[in-house]
């Protein structure tokens, strides 16, 4: 889901303010999780708006690009971002 709206300091705040004792938040989607996110959504959607033919090559394009997206993606989570497009937030009440 994409949408501007939330910064870390905000979302902690409303977390505490409804109730939450303690809030973890970070940023995701760093350098490894934007390249991920090309590869495996943007660039895949760009060749099917260039032609339905890109329906046959895509399987193949994902066994290739499959593996090295998820490991940028485990490496996203893994990372701490002094910026990035999304949070990941953990809060207890």
């Amino acid at each position: 889901h994409v949408r501007d709206g939330y910064n870390i300091e905000d979302i902690r705040a409303k977390c505490l303010r409804n109730g939450f004792s303690k809030v973890e938040a970070r940023y995701s989607y760093g350098a490894p999780g934007r390249i991920s996110w090309k590869l495996s959504m943007k660039w895949p959607l760009l060749m099917l708006q260039a032609s339905k033919l890109f329906f046959i090559v895509l399987p193949f394009y994902y066994i290739i690009a499959y593996p090295i997206a998820f490991l940028l993606n485990m490496a996203d989570v893994r990372m701490t971002h002094p910026t990035g497009t999304g949070l990941i937030v953990k809060a207890w009440k």
